[in-house]
């Protein structure tokens, strides 16, 4: 007897984004309705789980306004069959609730049961800046073979969102947060001896995130760097790394492929109180928290900011998609005895989210 394997998922997303005022053009959104374009998948990526019933490891939706007023809807670690092989999704507008339905459109006679993650994404659109749409994604995993009266158990994303032409989120199943990971990303560390100004020669190490992988069911993304001393012109060539940057439930990780070791270097789900290793018996106590714009950031966005002391005092900030104010994306274990660090700055393409100020 033939047997079919049918395998649902999907996650509830609430989403509040708050859009900014300005000079936008909605003309494209007055001359078209809203539909769906751009449809890819990355195919069976290189993790692999057989058996069980869970999952959802690593899965989240990216939120990101692109050109002509359109959402691009990025869902990473979607699992599915690893046999599968076609996909599609399909948009039904009512005003401005929108529902989308991804689908497994695989024939197949048999399922095997090995599941992988695939990442879907497409481009929803136009929306109207400064408007508040509700969003309904529906995930049906298959494969769906030719099987008459189907009943597919489901489950629903939903979100709001109010339309911004600077919207850029990640939610992991239980929050809203800006993006860390994004590919592209750049943090640029300066160091130097601690001598006399006059003697002192600044060194400069750019980072940038570039390729994804699945580490222990987590995303994380490449790091390449390239520096250059001052004075030196800055290289073109960027060089791989053994280092990989991964992120969930607001835990910002940093991996070492070389030593098959995995540290968490920031973690935005900290609260007042809370306490955080920063060296051997040492920690940094949470003094408050806040959601603020940060001085030296031009996109106008304002972050959820996290005050770290010691014995009281402040030590430090961290800022959501940003990184520690002081170290940026370092881990601070690993800095070296008499030398200074000082974070410069963190873009991505033109934008800069971040950029340190002289006090």
């Amino acid at each position: 007897m033939k047997k079919y394997l049918y395998i649902l998922m999907s996650a509830v997303l609430m989403v509040m984004l708050v859009g900014c005022t300005g000079d936008v053009d909605n003309s494209v959104y007055r001359q078209m309705e809203i539909g769906l374009k751009n449809f890819s998948n990355t195919g069976c990526k290189p993790y692999t789980r057989s058996g069980g019933n869970d999952y959802t490891d690593g899965s989240y939706f990216e939120l990101t306004a692109v050109k002509g007023n359109m959402l691009y809807v990025k869902h990473i670690n979607a699992w599915f069959n690893c046999a599968s092989n076609q996909f599609e999704a399909k948009v039904e507008v009512d005003g401005n609730s929108i529902i989308v339905s991804e689908y497994d459109m695989t024939q197949l006679e048999y399922a095997t049961t090995c599941m992988c993650p695939f990442d879907l994404g497409y481009e929803i659109g136009p929306l109207k800046e400064g408007t508040k749409y509700s969003f309904k994604i529906i995930t049906c995993k298959g494969p769906a073979p030719l099987v008459q009266n189907m009943v597919f158990e489901t489950q629903e994303v939903t979100f709001d969102i109010v339309y911004s032409s600077k919207l850029s989120k990640i939610f992991d199943g239980k929050e809203l947060s800006d993006h860390f990971c994004v590919e592209g990303k750049t943090w640029v560390m300066k160091s130097a001896p601690s001598v006399a100004p006059e003697l002192r020669v600044w060194s400069y190490t750019e980072t940038r995130l570039k390729g994804d992988t699945i580490i222990n069911g987590i995303q994380f993304v490449g790091m390449y760097n390239r520096s250059w001393k001052e004075g030196e012109p800055t290289p073109e060539e960027w060089t791989k790394t053994q280092q990989y940057l991964g992120e969930e439930n607001g835990k910002i990780y940093r991996y070492s492929k070389s030593s098959d070791v995995m540290k968490t270097i920031l973690d935005f789900s900290l609260q007042k109180g809370d306490t955080f290793p920063f060296a051997d018996e040492i920690y940094l106590t949470v003094i408050g928290t806040a959601d603020s714009l940060v001085i030296g950031s031009t996109d106008g966005i304002r972050r959820r900011c996290i005050l770290l002391g010691m014995e009281g005092e402040v030590y430090d900030t961290w800022a959501e998609g940003i990184g520690s104010l002081q170290f940026g994306i370092t881990d601070v274990n690993v800095s070296k005895i008499g030398v200074m660090n000082q974070f410069v700055k963190c873009y991505i393409d033109d934008k800069i989210l971040y950029e340190w100020k002289q006090p």
